[in-house]
């Protein structure tokens, strides 16, 4: 089929007015207003298609976004270095029965599923059906969940990627503290990049290969539990500046009986262009050149802005993370649209700019709450990961000397890596090197 910039005629798209709610308080007074998101598109449907629940903006926007994530997952890229995948680690953070943290991913779970039941061909199923984890589960049970499976299609045996979607209703308990789920944190973020090959190496199982890995996350959880459960080396080795923390306090919205507005589309419609996409607009995207340089413009800006603070111990530790994860959110925005093009436009990278600039401001009580109470789990942390990262061992003067630990927290820190059985020694030259024990 040739690409064009045509937005195509969709036949079973029907015209919806749903002006009514344009004057409706419970709708108007939420801050993250219709004017934030797209127009059209697959989001707006989504949108559209909860107004009848008590949810949010907000909560249903990034659940449409897991959506389109899940859906093309690595077969849509952004043309920017080896590759961007648009995947996201999503968490929404909600107080208990005040919001409805997942009502809009239990819409999507419905739309997804009559998708999905309308494919019958078994190899189309088994190269491109997300695999769906809901519980908590090992690290081993999560590699053999994703693992590459292969099927012939079109007379040729085809390969699926290794691709993993995770959508749980409570992420602290997906994320324990439990000893055995401690090495789970790193393997996430190590499939965050979405790289070719990951291996996975244990004893008694050997040596697993994946290729072309994919992980999309969406996880709810409470402001209580995120500060308490979620253990320290989510924070430490760089699992929580991957993620996009979405947090609301309450929802305008007061809905006796839930229902779908009649003018919004319903279910089977929704599949219907959830199908569309899937079929339409994966393959490589690329910025416009009015796309590229504002979005160079901005880097720039923001890059000698972060120099400025790089010693500043409160910095938002998502900073570091979100020129990429902009570039991600403005793919997705070119994903959902209902056209062939493939293309990011400045509209789409300076919408998601300030769509991400907007949800990291919703969460930033919460970060700095946590920040606050992990600071001693965050040296913890760092020393841990000095330790993984130093192949050829390090010793304590560069421990001291270089990273500016005290003798007191180095005997600490050495002794919790030892009651977790991740620390070893060893002696060359007369001196002592400290490294990770790898299980």
């Amino acid at each position: 089929m040739k690409y064009t910039s045509e937005i195509i005629p969709i036949p079973w798209r029907k015209d919806h007015d749903l002006s009514r709610y344009d004057t409706d308080p419970d709708y108007t007074d939420d801050a993250f207003s219709k004017e934030m998101w797209p127009a059209t598109g697959f989001i707006d449907d989504l949108q559209a298609h909860t107004l009848g629940f008590e949810t949010t903006n907000l909560i249903t926007f990034w659940t449409a976004v897991h959506a389109m994530s899940a859906t093309v997952q690595r077969k849509s890229w952004l043309h920017f270095g080896d590759g961007l995948i648009p995947n996201f680690f999503i968490v929404i953070v909600a107080p208990p029965a005040r919001v409805h943290k997942s009502t809009a991913l239990s819409r999507f779970d419905k739309i997804e599923r009559e998708m999905w039941n309308g494919i019958t061909n078994e190899a189309t199923l088994t190269l491109f059906k997300p695999n769906i984890i809901r519980s908590k589960a090992t690290t081993e049970q999560l590699f053999e969940h994703m693992k590459n499976r292969k099927i012939e299609m079109d007379g040729e045996l085809q390969t699926s990627d290794a691709s993993l979607v995770i959508r749980v209703s409570e992420m602290t308990t997906f994320l324990g503290k439990a000893q055995y789920l401690l090495g789970q944190i790193d393997k996430l973020t190590d499939w965050y990049d979405c790289n070719d090959s990951d291996t996975d190496s244990t004893i008694a199982r050997g040596s697993q290969e994946l290729e072309n890995v994919f992980c999309t996350i969406f996880g709810c959880t409470t402001p209580d539990s995120f500060k308490n459960s979620i253990p320290e080396t989510a924070f430490g080795g760089g699992f929580m500046s991957r993620c996009t923390i979405v947090q609301e306090y309450f929802t305008h919205r007061v809905i006796p009986n839930p229902y779908y507005p009649k003018e919004a589309p319903d279910r089977v419609e929704m599949a219907e262009r959830l199908k569309w996409i899937w079929t339409y607009k994966r393959g490589e995207y690329k910025m416009t050149p009015e796309a590229y340089d504002a979005y160079k413009l901005w880097y720039r800006k923001d890059a000698l802005e972060k120099r400025k603070t790089v010693s500043d111990p409160n910095q938002d530790h998502r900073d570091g993370r979100k020129s990429i994860i902009t570039l991600k959110l403005a793919t997705i925005l070119a994903v959902q649209r209902y056209d062939l093009r493939r293309e990011i436009t400045r509209e789409d990278f300076e919408r998601a700019l300030r769509i991400i600039e907007y949800t990291n401001a919703s969460s930033m009580g919460l970060i700095e709450d946590v920040a606050v109470e992990t600071q001693e789990d965050g040296r913890f942390m760092k020393f841990r990961r000095l330790l993984k990262e130093a192949e050829n061992g390090i010793t304590r003067v560069e421990l001291a000397r270089t990273h500016r630990f005290k003798k007191e927290e180095i005997d600490r820190y050495v002794i919790e890596l030892q009651q977790r059985d991740e620390f070893h020694e060893f002696k060359k030259n007369n001196k002592v090197y400290f490294t990770f024990k790898r299980q």
